[in-house]
C-alpha cells in the first residue's frame, strides 16, 4: 500500500496546522475523506506497475515542484492499465528511461509512451501561488462576505507573507467597525477590497486576479517534436510505436483542439481568461506568426500518435489519442471510455 494510514497520519502531523497553500501538492490526496476514490485508483495503478517503478513514481508524487508531471504520468498509467497494458515506469532502455513502457506477455516492450506535460511560466506560477497564500489567510476571517482584490499599481504578483499578513488585520478590522454591504470598497496600500456578494458560508471568500497566459499549437507543437525526436531512436530499435501523450496545468487554457492542431498544423490558440483582476493586465506573449498556409505538418515516422489527456479525481480521466497517419507503426491502442479516438 502506498497512500495508506501511516502516509496519512505522518502528513498529518507535520502539515495539517498550516495554510493549505504551504502543504505538499499531494497532501489532499493523501489525506482528504472526500478523496477516497482517487486513492484507491491511484494505489491501484502503483501496484500494478514494476516495483521499481513504483516506488519511484510515488518518490516523485511527494517531491516537490514533481506533483503535476507525477500524477499526469499516474493517470495515464492508470487509462492504459484499464486498457489491458502491462506497464513499467521509467524503466532503463539502451541507456534511455522512457515515462512508461508497455510490455508484451514475454515482458518485451510493445509501447513506449512520453508524457509532455506543460505548466504555466515559472514567474506566473510564483505570482499565484502568493495570490493562494492570501486566499487561505483571508478563509480565516470569520465573516460571510466575497471580495475581489486587485493592486492599483497594477503590478501583476500576489503579496508577500508579511503584507498579506496585514492586510487581513486591516480588513478584518474594516468589515468588524463598518455596516457593510455589495459594492462597498476598502484601500489598503497597494490594494483594493470590493464587496462583490454574500458568502453562502461563514468565512469570507477572495477572489484573486488570474494572469492570463497564451497557448498556441505551432508552441505545442515544437514540445511534442522534441519529446519524439528524444525516443525515436529507440522506438525504431525496438520496433514499437511510440506514444506522445500531453497533460497541462488546470490552469493553462490547453484544450483537445490544440492537441489536434498541434499534429495537424493548423493554427489554434487559446488563453485563460483573467474574470476578476482589475488593473492586472496580462502575461506577455511570444510573437505568433500566421500561417500562410495550413499545410499537414511531417513528424517523425516513430511517431505513432499524440494524445490529449484529461485527468480526473475519482478516476484517471480521458485519453483522447489522435492517430498519426504517416507512422510507420500503429499504435494498437484500443478504444473504450477511458481512450477515446479524436
Amino acid at each position: 500500500m502506498f497512500f495508506d494510514d501511516a502516509n496519512r497520519a505522518a502528513l498529518f502531523s507535520k502539515h495539517a496546522s498550516k495554510l493549505a497553500s504551504h502543504r505538499p501538492d499531494h497532501f489532499a490526496l493523501a489525506t482528504d475523506p472526500e478523496r477516497e476514490r482517487q486513492r484507491a485508483w491511484a494505489n491501484r495503478t502503483l501496484g500494478n506497475l514494476d516495483p521499481h517503478g513504483a516506488e519511484t513514481l510515488f518518490r516523485n508524487l511527494q517531491t516537490p515542484g514533481r506533483f503535476l508531471q507525477s500524477y499526469n504520468e499516474l493517470a495515464v498509467a492508470g487509462i492504459l492499465q484499464t486498457a489491458g497494458m502491462k506497464l513499467a515506469y521509467e524503466p532503463e532502455i539502451k541507456g534511455k528511461t522512457p515515462d512508461l513502457v508497455a510490455l508484451d506477455a514475454g515482458n518485451r516492450p510493445s509501447h513506449i509512451i512520453e508524457v509532455l506535460n506543460r505548466r504555466r511560466p515559472k514567474p506566473v506560477d510564483a505570482a499565484d501561488r502568493r495570490w493562494d497564500e492570501l486566499t487561505d489567510r483571508f478563509a480565516r476571517i470569520h465573516e460571510p462576505w466575497r471580495l475581489r482584490v486587485a493592486r492599483i499599481s497594477g503590478d501583476r504578483t500576489g503579496p508577500y507573507a508579511d503584507v498579506a499578513i496585514h492586510l487581513v488585520q486591516e480588513t478584518e478590522r474594516w468589515l468588524a467597525s463598518n455596516p457593510i454591504a455589495v459594492g462597498q470598497g476598502s484601500a489598503i496600500g497597494d490594494y483594493t477590497f470590493l464587496v462583490v456578494a454574500k458568502s453562502p458560508g461563514t468565512d469570507l471568500e477572495l477572489l484573486t486576479p488570474v494572469e492570463e497566459v497564451w497557448v498556441d499549437s505551432d508552441a505545442l507543437a515544437e514540445d511534442i517534436r522534441e519529446k519524439a525526436s528524444r525516443y525515436a531512436g529507440l522506438a525504431g530499435e525496438l520496433d514499437v510505436p511510440m506514444v506522445v501523450v500531453v497533460g497541462a496545468d488546470d490552469n493553462l487554457a490547453v484544450t483537445s483542439e490544440v492537441v489536434r492542431s498541434a499534429l495537424s498544423g493548423q493554427l489554434t490558440v487559446s488563453v485563460n481568461l483573467n474574470l476578476f483582476g482589475v488593473g492586472t493586465g496580462s502575461s506577455t506573449s511570444a510573437p505568433l506568426n500566421l500561417h500562410a498556409t495550413d499545410a499537414p505538418r511531417v513528424w517523425n515516422g516513430a511517431l505513432s500518435a499524440v494524445g490529449w489527456l484529461k485527468a480526473g479525481i475519482d478516476e484517471p480521466g480521458v485519453v483522447t489519442l489522435f492517430s498519426y497517419d504517416k507512422s510507420e507503426r500503429n499504435h494498437g491502442i484500443a478504444s473504450s471510455n477511458q481512450v477515446i479516438f479524436g
